[in-house]
């Protein structure tokens, strides 16, 4: 153990609370030792096995290594002890949608929710699953929620519903929010590219050119958007 890191040992041994190897812990994530960090995790959870900060913060550590199916156990058990914990709850939607699990991932999303209504990076999350889902009303409604009450990075939440409006056909309301996508962020890549491949799809050549020369100063090395350009160049 590291000298300035003895005084956090020193604690565990005269008070081994769940804090004091918390402490340790996080110092030791903020040093990017994380093998070392789960050790002193599950060193504390030997003595306090049903500690839920302990199981959560092992639990999100392993998440954040990949090790989703331990993190995903580690949760569901300190959800036995913490049911409306809202925090948990929204841990473990965000671990079974990194595993791909976006109907688990939407319940806990939901239940988290329930607890914590205003949590808008919960409700962000929720709509990218519905999203992917393919259940694209239910998606707007929580995009929505996120550009009423101010979530980071509203154009991305812009974008997002204007994808889910293109998919159910309201191809001015996709039009409107890609836009406003990048009003709200002039150098947004993906906003003008959607913008663009709308305007082809509504045979509105000289407008896609122009959004996709905007696509192309966000990043002039992407090959697609270069060959998009061609294309319409050439048809033209």
């Amino acid at each position: 153990m590291d000298e300035d890191l003895t005084a956090y040992e020193q604690a565990i041994a005269v008070n081994p609370t769940a804090e004091a190897y918390t402490d340790l812990a996080e110092q030791l994530l903020e040093r990017e030792r994380p093998a070392e960090a789960i050790a002193i995790y599950r060193r504390g959870l030997a003595p306090l096995p049903d500690n839920v900060t302990l199981l959560n913060d092992l639990g999100t550590t392993l998440a954040d290594e990949g090790e989703l199916t331990e993190a995903v156990e580690l949760l569901e058990r300190a959800l036995e002890l913490a049911p409306d914990d809202a925090g948990l709850l929204f841990n473990l939607g965000n671990f079974h949608d990194l595993a791909g699990r976006q109907q688990t991932a939407i319940s806990f999303y939901r239940r988290a929710l329930r607890q914590e209504p205003h949590d808008l990076e919960a409700t962000y999350n929720l709509a990218l699953c519905l999203q992917d889902q393919e259940q694209f009303a239910d998606a707007l409604d929580q995009f929505a929620r996120v550009i009423e009450y101010g979530g980071a990075r509203p154009e991305a939440a812009h974008l997002n519903a204007g994808l889910c409006f293109s998919k159910l056909g309201h191809l001015a309301m996709a039009e409107a929010f890609y836009r406003r996508s990048v009003e709200l962020e002039p150098d947004y890549l993906l906003g003008w590219y959607n913008l663009g491949c709308l305007y082809e799809r509504l045979r509105r050549p000289g407008e896609a050119l122009s959004a996709f020369h905007e696509a192309a100063h966000c990043d002039p090395d992407d090959a697609e958007i270069q060959e998009r350009i061609q294309d319409l160049k050439e048809e033209r």
